[in-house]
């Protein structure tokens, strides 16, 4: 698998994108936080603008800064990959996707000993997972807020 995968991640396209993003996703696992970095660079160099690729890049982004404890780097990406995502032409199949992104932010206040800026977040995943019938989603938010110590949502 490794010789198709270094393959793929010099395509200039797709799924070079992807997997640069992928690449960077393995790097940040192993702790190469720096490598991660520049698979994701890498990645949107030529991953095409109008594909959801950019914003499943800075999710990816996201999770790093997280692993890394940078939690202000990671809730900007995550601000951006939902506005981004809002706003594209693609908003309402989008909202499951920004539903999690939002989880993944509170988890990681979770996980940095910042329980209390875990509650917006968290009750942002749980009124997205909500409008789309998420059930699961929102009953793992829902206890992940109890977790947290916020309010009843």
């Amino acid at each position: 698998a490794t010789p198709f995968c270094e393959s793929m991640t010099r395509r200039l396209d797709n799924f070079g994108a992807e997997a640069k993003a992928f690449s960077g996703l393995a790097a940040a696992a192993k702790g190469d936080l720096r490598l991660a970095g520049s698979e994701f660079a890498a990645g949107h160099a030529v991953a095409p603008p109008d594909s959801g690729l950019p914003v499943r890049l800075m999710f990816f982004e996201a999770w790093a800064a997280m692993k890394a404890r940078d939690m202000e780097r990671a809730e900007r990406l995550i601000r951006e990959v939902n506005d981004r995502a809002a706003n594209s032409g693609h908003a309402e199949g989008y909202r499951s996707f920004r539903a999690h992104a939002w989880w993944l932010l509170g988890e990681g206040f979770i996980a940095t000993d910042q329980k209390p800026r875990a509650c917006a977040p968290l009750a942002e995943s749980a009124r997205l997972y909500a409008e789309v019938g998420g059930d699961a989603g929102r009953a793992a938010v829902e206890a992940l807020r109890v977790a947290a110590g916020c309010r009843p949502g």
